[in-house]
């Protein structure tokens, strides 16, 4: 049965990744996301929506880029050190993924893998090609287009004399954008993921492996809207090993996304939103996920004034389903979750500062989790600040900090059972040739503690992020 919500799990991380992407420079200035006018946090149709057919507008060079995250992560207890130590190489699962996890048994695969808030290492490039630019070949191009390719590496390996064990995941993705004329343009995309868990004590592995792709398209009625419609098809296939029993988990799955940007000549709007159904089976059983998300951002100038306001509010639900073919239920559980952020941004000559809040709910109610399979609903809320700055020098050299502090509860119903996070970051740019080729490092050391002071329980992080680009 706990594999069984793995399984759910595995899917709804799948169909609900994250649909935000923040860059190195970001992270070095307290992780800022909605004040920060950046070509990597967007709100466009490739950065906001997702949607390929955004990739040939999305930046107006070719570019080639390479990215590298390495870290780790040791706690205590009483002042004296845990066995309990994890070393982390990019990020290796979808951070939506992970709020299935907890429920899952300690012997189980990838169980309390924790949430780091690092990028997936890797290489990407992208060629654009205005139209009637030559090809190699000399031919010119009759339409703009774009192509990408895009693959990296992550792993985490957690240390402990009872469960030692990491996981690795590969991934590759492909895309290509034509323009047709400014009112229509499309784009198709395919990707391949694999996950895969050993435990070098028990000998237990487990893998996901994914082939997905997806169709969009960009329709610009009018020069300031783009509305992108995308539909994604996946194909996820779910193994577990544990001595000589086997199971797979495999089917389709399915999302729908309609992102809408408005380009006023003072702001950015943009409104997205997700549906989603896919069903893993095996002999017998199956794992349902269904759901929905909507997402709506802005960013915007102030009259007369060096600042820019930016938010975001969103709301999301899921519903995974595990169930045999009588129609017996092992996991049935709905979640909702809102949020809501937003933010100052003030930039004077050299120097940007910038200040963002947020808050995020989320509700789970386990509908086999009472008595006689009562539901039993759990609520988990979380309150973010953050503040960044960033100082240009009079050489092509940038310096940024930041600080983050963060009031997490697991279960509000529960008395002492939140944890405070804070968080410094430092980062350090540089940008040469007119800014056609840039570096970016940041480091992060995060603190955080349990609420109930008796554990005196103290989890310490520490993170280096680099990336290297070159536009051309």
């Amino acid at each position: 049965m706990l594999k069984r919500l793995w399984v759910a799990g595995l899917l709804a991380g799948l169909l609900f990744s994250s649909v935000q992407a923040t860059e190195v420079r970001l992270s070095g200035m307290g992780e800022l996301g909605l004040v920060v006018r950046d070509e990597t946090n967007q709100v466009s149709l490739f950065r906001f929506g997702r949607n390929v057919a955004g990739l040939f507008a999305d930046e107006s060079l070719s570019t080639a880029k390479g990215d590298v995250s390495y870290g780790g992560r040791t706690s205590t207890t009483q002042g004296l050190t845990d066995s309990l130590e994890y070393q982390v190489i990019g990020e290796v699962l979808p951070s939506l993924l992970r709020t299935f996890l907890p429920s899952l048994s300690s012997s189980q695969d990838l169980k309390d893998i924790p949430e780091f808030d690092f990028h997936p290492s890797g290489a990407s490039f992208v060629w654009r090609q205005k139209k009637q630019e030559n090809y190699v070949w000399g031919q010119k191009a009759t339409k703009s287009q774009a192509f990408l390719f895009d693959a990296g590496y992550s792993r985490v390996r957690r240390k402990d004399h009872r469960i030692p064990d990491h996981v690795a995941t590969p991934r590759m993705s492909l895309g290509y954008n034509m323009e047709l004329n400014s009112k229509f343009g499309y784009g198709f995309s395919g990707d391949y993921f694999h996950a895969g868990y050993a435990n070098d004590s028990t000998k237990e592995t487990s893998s996901l492996t994914n082939f997905g792709g997806g169709l969009g398209c960009r329709i610009s009625p009018a020069a300031r809207i783009s509305l992108g419609p995308q539909l994604n098809v996946y194909y996820p296939s779910f193994s577990t090993k544990s001595g000589n029993a086997t199971e797979t988990y495999s089917g389709p799955g399915y999302s729908g996304v309609l992102t809408a940007i408005f380009l006023p000549s003072w702001a950015v709007w943009g409104g997205k939103v997700l549906l989603t159904s896919a069903d893993l089976k095996r002999r017998g059983e199956s794992a349902k996920t269904s759901g929905y998300e909507g997402v709506v951002r802005f960013l915007t100038a102030v009259p007369r004034l060096p600042f820019d306001l930016g938010g975001e509010a969103g709301y999301s639900s899921k519903h995974p389903l595990v169930k045999d073919t009588l129609g017996n239920r092992s996991y049935d559980s709905n979640f909702g979750e809102w949020h809501l952020g937003g933010g100052l941004g003030f930039k004077v000559s050299r120097v940007f500062l910038g200040v963002e809040a947020g808050m995020r709910k989320q509700t789970q109610t386990d509908h086999l989790g009472g008595y006689q399979n009562r539901d039993t609903t759990f609520i988990e809320s979380e309150q973010t600040a953050k503040f960044g700055a960033e100082l240009a020098l009079s050489l092509p050299l940038y310096l940024r900090a930041g600080y983050v502090w963060d009031s997490f509860d697991q279960d509000t119903k529960v008395s002492l059972n939140g944890e405070t996070r804070n968080k410094i970051t430092l980062g350090l740019g540089v940008r040469l040739f007119g800014g056609k080729y840039l570096g970016d490092l940041a480091y992060q050391h995060r603190t955080s503690g349990s609420e109930d002071k008796t554990l005196n329980h103290r989890v310490t992080e520490n993170a280096v992020m680099l990336v290297v680009k070159g536009m051309y």
